[in-house]
């Protein structure tokens, strides 16, 4: 399963922007090219424990469930599910991707897991979703984005083979990525308006093509969509 991102757009550090680029190039990769999300896991876990090891007491990893957090004037406390309690002056909750939304007209808890999956991704569940079935047996996805390409991916390479159906209300499926080079990053955030993004997206692609136009935006993105009011965010949802 491949990052949707070339290498040299990912990083660790904001202010050393080839750090993993340099990193993939040293495991055999290109800085232009697209490493798997199990490496870029590797390259993160490298960076845990060398700063693990080079902090003291500085740094320290719970291994437990947090079951609560409070906040007040005096800072966050968090409690665990072994009875302890963790006080800090800052609380960040880091999460992740949160587990999708049950599509409607589905019943999850009726269907059962035996029938419908929730999240391939939760629990290491990527690994066992063709468990039990055989040839005769079909299985249904619902969605044609990334997710549903590394699930065909991860049947595949589990030996299934049987029907897979893909369902789509439009019938999109993902664009690939092209070779060669792309643009710089904007060194300004662009306007947040979603007509004039759209506006620049569309001139730079004209001269750069659309893979370049995208490419250029990601060190800006988590700040246009920050920056949008509530009704720009429906309005790019439901046009773009």
């Amino acid at each position: 399963h491949l990052l949707n991102v070339r290498a040299s757009n990912m990083r660790a550090f904001p202010d050393l922007p080839d750090h993993f680029a340099n990193w993939f190039i040293g495991q055999g990769g290109r800085a232009e090219g697209f490493a798997s999300r199990r490496l870029y896991g590797v390259y993160l876990s490298e960076l845990l424990d060398t700063a693990r090891k080079g902090s003291g007491e500085r740094l320290r990893i719970v291994h437990d469930e947090a079951v609560d957090l409070s906040v007040d004037n005096k800072g966050a406390a968090v409690t665990l599910a072994s009875g302890e309690t963790i006080h800090a002056d800052l609380g960040v909750l880091a999460l992740g991707n949160l587990p999708p939304t049950v599509p409607p007209g589905l019943d999850a808890n009726k269907l059962g897991r035996d029938i419908y999956w929730s999240d391939p991704w939760s629990g290491g569940e990527a690994t066992g979703l063709a468990e039990g079935l055989s040839a005769q047996d079909a299985v249904m996805l619902v969605g044609t984005g990334l997710t549903a390409i590394d699930a065909i991916l991860t049947l595949d390479e589990a030996g299934f083979a049987g029907p897979i159906m893909a369902l789509s209300r439009r019938g999109l499926l993902p664009r690939a990525h092209g070779d060669g080079g792309h643009p710089a990053a904007r060194s300004e955030r662009p306007s947040t308006v979603a007509s004039q993004l759209l506006a620049d997206v569309r001139k730079d692609a004209a001269k750069h093509g659309w893979r370049a136009a995208v490419d250029s935006l990601r060190s800006h993105n988590q700040g246009l969509w920050q920056a949008a009011d509530e009704a720009q965010r429906a309005r790019f949802l439901r046009h773009l």
